[in-house]
C-alpha cells in the first residue's frame, strides 16, 4: 500500500476567516476537506497544533465564539501512525457557520499547517 499524499492551503475569505483546504490522496482516492475558523482563533489553533504534531498536547477543547474546537491525536494502532485531528463545531448562525473536521493528518502536516496559519497572520 503507497503511503498517504497530503497537502493544506490556507487563505483568508472576503470576510476575514480563515479557510483551510486539506487534500488527501489515499489508494488513488482523492480527497479534499474545507476547515473554516474566525482568524481571531488563529494564533491559539496554530499553537495547538504544532504542539499535537509534537505528542505535546493532551485531547484539547475549547470555545472561541463562534468556534468550538477539539483537538485529539489517532491511530498509533499496531501499524498505525499517530495522526492528528481537528474538529471545529462551527456557530449555525455564524458566517460558514456548520461543522468542520480535518482527520487523519500526519504529524508533518499539521506543524506545515500551524506555520501556514502563522504565516497567513503576518
Amino acid at each position: 500500500m503507497e503511503p498517504d499524499q497530503q497537502s493544506t492551503t490556507v487563505e483568508t475569505t472576503t470576510k476575514g476567516q480563515i479557510r483551510v483546504r486539506y487534500n488527501r490522496l489515499t489508494n488513488s482516492q482523492q480527497r479534499e476537506d474545507e476547515f473554516v475558523f474566525e482568524s481571531s482563533a488563529s494564533e491559539w489553533l496554530a499553537e495547538c497544533l504544532a504542539k499535537a504534531a509534537d505528542d505535546d498536547l493532551p485531547d484539547t477543547e475549547a470555545i472561541l465564539p463562534p468556534d468550538h474546537f477539539r483537538i485529539f491525536l489517532g491511530g498509533g494502532h499496531r501499524y498505525d501512525d499517530v495522526n492528528v485531528n481537528v474538529t471545529n463545531l462551527r456557530d449555525p448562525a455564524s458566517l460558514y457557520g456548520r461543522p468542520y473536521v480535518l482527520s487523519g493528518m500526519d504529524r508533518d502536516v499539521a506543524r506545515n499547517l500551524a506555520n501556514q496559519i502563522r504565516a497567513i497572520q503576518r
